[in-house]
């Protein structure tokens, strides 16, 4: 997976969360010819680096969908338009006088120590094939825009929003589902939002939050340590840099996928009984191959509803209880 590159893609969107995007005045397009590519573009038009042109193309692309949307810097079409940074981006930034809106954003989300939670670490990613990374790699950047026009029409939010390694965990059938199907991706990300700033002081055991999608979302809290729909909060209250969205709203970060209760994010399952002795660290690893996918089964089963059990603490399980296996 070309980590890099797809963080910086993520980083760009993200920027809308964090602040507004400030590109250079001079901002020029290129509509794409046969043969190009985007580091012969960068090369012909004097761009230090063919990630600038991804980043201002993805960040225009925000606010105008005649830029294209960029989710593969090696793939790119003809007739797309792409934005290009002025000739004197290169002097503006020695200068200080501007400043690459994701390298900002890159500096913005390291004081937060929140670098290493938006795209999937490689220990993550260990083990599975090479093309469900590269569709992990491609799908990043659409759910992280998704999420960008999910809370644009918000006047206050509260945003669950996933870890890297969370999109590491889905299965290849849901990762196939959301690539395409855009009404699915929409409705994950509805599922992640709640109206309203709602701090973790406020998020009390056993409230349930409607989502933007009309589905509930289960608090449990237990001391300092809560979680949603069974899945935990790794970082509570995190307040971006001030910027269009950041004031209205406040984010949660939650090691797992919200999925919604509708089935069109299910992956073919199988039903487990728990009986004395297990684990769920076990069960993933005799029923799946790999003791850390445990959190796989801790998510589909808490999205399963019905006779299935909800997992509130994934250390902790109980004899009889229905778990959802997800497909290998």
């Amino acid at each position: 997976m070309k980590r890099t590159q797809t963080l910086f893609v993520i980083l760009a969107l993200l920027a809308l969360l964090a602040g507004p995007i400030t590109l250079a005045a001079d901002t020029g397009t290129h509509v794409v010819q046969r043969g190009d590519t985007l580091g012969a573009i960068a090369r012909a038009l004097g761009v230090p680096s063919y990630m600038h042109i991804v980043e201002a193309t993805n960040a225009r692309h925000a606010t105008d969908p005649t830029f294209a949307f960029i989710d593969n810097p090696d793939l790119i079409h003809i007739g797309w338009k792409l934005a290009i940074p002025g000739g004197q981006t290169s002097a503006l930034v020695d200068q200080g006088a501007a400043v690459d809106p994701a390298v900002k954003q890159l500096d913005n989300l390291a004081t937060l120590g929140l670098v290493d939670l938006v795209v999937p670490s490689e220990a993550a990613l260990a083990g599975r094939p090479q093309e469900t990374i590269d569709l992990i790699a491609a799908q990043l950047p659409a759910m992280y825009q998704m999420m960008v026009d999910t809370l644009k029409g918000e006047s206050a939010y509260t945003l669950f929003m996933p870890t890297g390694d969370a999109w590491a965990r889905l299965t290849d059938a849901q990762l196939h589902t959301l690539a395409s199907d855009g009404a699915v991706r929409t409705q994950v990300w509805q599922h992640h939002v709640v109206s309203g700033r709602v701090a973790a002081a406020d998020l009390t055991d056993g409230a349930l939050l409607t989502a933007k999608d009309g589905g509930q979302l289960a608090v449990a809290r237990s001391g300092e340590q809560v979680s949603i729909n069974g899945l935990p909060i790794v970082r509570a209250d995190v307040q971006p840099p001030s910027g269009q969205l950041a004031t209205r709203g406040l984010v949660h970060i939650v090691d797992g996928i919200l999925l919604p209760g509708d089935p069109v994010m299910a992956a073919p399952t199988r039903q487990y009984t728990v009986v004395a002795g297990d684990t769920l660290f076990e069960i993933a690893q005799r029923l799946l191959g790999e003791g850390r996918r445990y959190m796989e089964i801790v998510e589909l089963t808490n999205s399963s509803g019905g006779s299935f059990a909800t997992i509130v603490n994934p250390d902790l399980i109980e004899i009889g209880w229905v778990l959802a296996i997800p497909g290998r």
